[in-house]
């Protein structure tokens, strides 16, 4: 029968399975089948009739009838299969008691959040296997804030006070992945511009590997306001900008291991386009100590045609020199996608001097304005480096050099420095 059901009418069965289970022992068959009707809009289909013959085609009026008479069978059978139906005493329903032993999990991890995990349960087995995503606001559901229920059947939990960070037009915050039992980061756009981020999205997308953040899910909701935004989960991690700053990469060779990581992904990036904004900030360590590339709104694909194409993109501190003095007409040059390529080379290198020696190079100091950074970058001449600080660690001395030359063709690719990094590894220290 439910093969039929699901035929005529999509999703029948499965919405009349979960009202099943999720009613409590005293609720009448009956009104379960008024509700399966009235969902599916079919109350009108009880009593048969068929007027205005003369105005109808026969064949038209044969196939209506024929239509409403296997409609007609079709609900008897559905009243028949539900007055059959015994609740069972054994409440909550397996299912239910799953979903339950889950929520506990998120209880245990944040001790303060207040809600029942029966009900709870009992809320999102009426809401899973959806034909579509969810967002659900915090004063629709028994749930301490809102939550994401995808038609995937993942369950993205908010709780109060999950800020993790915010960018300059996006907002990140922690929610609990009630599948996997993990915190993961969602990230949403913070002034309507959800096409930026869908774009992002699509970039990540097609450039996933290694050294790629990964998306776990993307769905376009309403906020409570009624503006459509767009919601992307991450895995959760670390920004190698807080890994210096806390001194959490302490041992030469896991700092190799990061430069060899973002160096991987950074060939792979150069060989669709260019990043366009690489920072300490944009680059992710995440619970396994995997570096990884995030925030693709200033991304290039070679020979694109796009607003970005005609606009200095990035941050102050990591642009080149090269980069910065480029008009807008040579942005949209012939060599833009080569120039693009040697700027990220260069803003590796800054962070990369980061890495390895703690601080920025002297011009890209955090102290000055960005106006400041911007006059001394355009004013740079040799010898623009600390000379004395890079012969502190000579190993990478000849490498940051490389990677922060002043005339751009002199720069290696990634593929190169990638090369040169491996071969570093064998021979550093583990602490």
């Amino acid at each position: 029968m439910s093969v039929v059901c699901d035929y005529l009418f999509p999703g029948m069965s499965q919405w009349v399975a979960v009202q099943l289970n999720s009613q409590s022992n005293d609720t009448p068959i009956r009104e379960i089948a008024n509700r399966a009707l009235s969902h599916f809009k079919l109350k009108n289909l009880w009593e048969i009739k068929v007027y205005d013959f003369p105005t109808w085609g026969i064949s038209a009026c044969i196939r209506s009838i024929f239509k409403c008479f296997k409609r007609f069978v079709l609900l008897k059978k559905i009243q028949s299969e539900l007055s059959q139906y015994k609740p069972i005493n054994t409440q909550p329903h397996e299912a239910m008691e799953k979903l339950a032993s889950k929520l506990k999990v998120l209880k245990t991890n944040r001790p303060d959040l207040n809600f029942d995990s029966h009900k709870c349960a009992r809320f999102l087995l009426a809401h899973l296997n959806s034909d579509k995503d969810i967002r659900i606001h915090k004063n629709e559901s028994p749930f301490p804030k809102g939550l994401h229920i995808m038609k995937n059947a993942n369950v993205y939990i908010s709780v109060p006070k999950g800020k993790i960070g915010q960018g300059g037009n996006k907002k990140v915050k922690k929610v609990w992945d009630l599948n996997k039992q993990v915190w993961v980061a969602r990230i949403t756009d913070k002034f309507g511009d959800y096409v930026i981020t869908k774009m992002e999205v699509d970039v990540m997308k097609r450039l996933k590997g290694k050294a790629i953040q990964p998306v776990l899910d993307e769905t376009f909701y309403r906020k409570k306001t009624g503006r459509p935004s767009l919601a992307i989960f991450q895995p959760i991690g670390l920004s190698l900008w807080d890994c210096i700053k806390e001194n959490k990469v302490e041992c030469d060779r896991k700092k190799n291991q990061i430069a060899i990581d973002l160096l991987v992904g950074l060939t792979r990036i150069h060989k669709n386009g260019s990043h366009g904004d690489i920072k300490p900030q944009n680059l992710l360590i995440d619970q396994n100590g995997d570096a990884n590339f995030i925030d693709f709104g200033s991304y290039n694909p070679h020979r694109a045609k796009n607003y970005l194409m005609a606009k200095h993109v990035g941050t102050s501190h990591y642009l080149s020199p090269d980069y910065l003095l480029l008009s807008s007409e040579q942005l949209v040059g012939l060599d833009a996608d080569e120039t693009r390529i040697k700027a990220d080379i260069w803003a590796l290198g800054v962070t990369f001097h980061q890495l390895f020696y703690g601080t920025t190079p002297p011009w890209a100091s955090y102290k000055k304005s960005h106006e400041e950074v911007w006059a001394s970058i355009a004013n740079l001449k040799e010898p623009h480096l600390d000379d004395a600080l890079l012969a502190s660690r000579p190993e990478f001395e000849p490498l940051i050099r490389s990677m922060l030359e002043l005339d751009p063709t002199k720069r290696p690719s990634a593929e190169d420095l990638l090369e040169r990094f491996s071969s570093l590894q064998p021979f550093l220290l583990t602490s």
